[in-house]
C-alpha cells in the first residue's frame, strides 16, 4: 500500500555542533513522515536520530562517511521514519564538526 501524504519538503542539514539539532521542527496537528535523507560528517562522530526525545538510530561516522536514506529504495513513499504529533525530528551529534546533506520530508495531512 503506498502511503498517503501532503507535498514533499526538501531542506538542507548543516550543522556543526555537537548536541541536538532540531532538521524538522514538529508539528502540531500532523506526523512528520522522513521520506529520505543522506548526510556526511566532515570529522569523527557519533550520530544518533532522535523522534523527539525517542532514539532511533546510531552512526559511527569517521571524516568522509555518510549516511544515506535514498528516497529511490522508498519509491512507494514508505517513510523511514514517523515523528508523531509534537516530536521534531532530530540529529545528535557527539562532536562539534559538520554534518551537511538534505532530507525529503512531508506532514501526513488526514
Amino acid at each position: 500500500m503506498d502511503f498517503i501524504h501532503g507535498n514533499w519538503t526538501d531542506d538542507v542539514i548543516n550543522t556543526s555542533t555537537s548536541g541536538d539539532q532540531t532538521i524538522v521542527a514538529a508539528s502540531d496537528t500532523s506526523q512528520i513522515f522522513i521520506l529520505s535523507m543522506s548526510v556526511i560528517a566532515t570529522g569523527d562522530t557519533d550520530v544518533t536520530i532522535k523522534l523527539g526525545s525517542r532514539e532511533v538510530g546510531f552512526f559511527k561516522l569517521t571524516a568522509g562517511q555518510s549516511i544515506n536514506l535514498s528516497g529511490l529504495a522508498n519509491h512507494r513513499g514508505a517513510p523511514y521514519f514517523i515523528c508523531e504529533v509534537g516530536e521534531d525530528f532530530i540529529l545528535e551529534s557527539s562532536a562539534a564538526t559538520n554534518l551537511s546533506g538534505t532530507v525529503k520530508w512531508a506532514l501526513n495531512q488526514p
